[in-house]
């Protein structure tokens, strides 16, 4: 993940007229990262991903009945 400050930086090097190359040298990052970035149009936001069922979803009320029990 790249922070903020880097996104920011992009933008700034772009407005400079820098190539999408020289500013990936100069961030550190992909030329494709850049250009996703660049798309994009705004700071990436990161979601967390919805949560799976796990195995024991179905008996997770009489699991936990059985530790207040215990």
């Amino acid at each position: 993940m790249i922070p903020d400050e880097v996104y920011v930086e992009i933008q700034v090097l772009k407005r400079q007229g820098l190539s999408l190359r020289k500013i990936a040298a100069e961030v550190g990052c992909a030329v494709n990262t850049v250009r996703s970035h660049l798309a994009r149009g705004a700071a990436p936001q990161y979601e967390r991903k919805a949560k799976r069922p796990t195995k024991l979803g179905p008996y997770e009320a009489y699991l936990r009945a059985r530790h207040a029990a215990a």
